[in-house]
């Protein structure tokens, strides 16, 4: 954090949970766990010097599909964060992703950080016309389509600061001269 606070870079942190001895083999537990986990998380690491919060959906979608209850743990999440947050992908089905990342941003999350969730079947194409050509076809309109849920859902970054867009309109053109 000391060289993003020296030359003013963002500071995005991702912290990642993951199963430790029974909870190995036994996902459901861990799936338990984790709710909790993921917002004391966020509520520890964000009273640090950072920027964005890259966070982990709090639920298991296989064992968890309650929707107001999926809502609730994301505002947990989002009370815990002292900082805007986003969701990451961890790899989930494309499908799956979309559905967390609407719950999450109707409970406040500021967007998204996808990758192999949108990208992760172009792997196992070993053409490379043929991988760029998904890449440029199926990628691009998984992309396009998590934006458009964003769009729709996500709360901007700058209310959780407590900055109106009034206050962020008001920036001068020549921002980066007179910095």
């Amino acid at each position: 954090p000391l060289e993003c606070i020296k030359y003013d870079l963002p500071f995005l942190v991702e912290p990642k949970s993951y199963p430790i001895g029974d909870e190995i083999n036994n996902p459901q537990e861990f799936a338990a766990l984790k709710e909790q986990l993921v917002i004391k998380t966020a509520r520890d690491i964000t009273t640090l010097p950072i920027d964005v919060l890259k966070a982990e959906f709090p639920a298991d979608l296989r064992y968890k599909k309650d929707k107001p209850e999926l809502i609730d743990l994301c505002h947990q999440l989002d009370m815990s964060s002292q900082v805007p947050w986003v969701i990451l992908s961890g790899g989930v089905d494309f499908e799956l992703f979309c559905q967390q990342v609407e719950i999450a941003c109707q409970a406040g999350a500021s967007g998204f950080l996808g990758g192999r969730a949108i990208w992760q079947e172009a792997m196992y194409i070993d053409d490379t016309r043929e991988r760029v050509h998904y890449l440029s076809t199926v990628g691009a309109d998984r992309l396009k389509r998590l934006t458009e849920i964003a769009s729709k859902y996500a709360v901007p970054w700058y209310k959780k600061l407590g900055i109106s867009a009034h206050e962020l309109a008001q920036t001068s053109e020549r921002w980066y001269k007179e910095y």
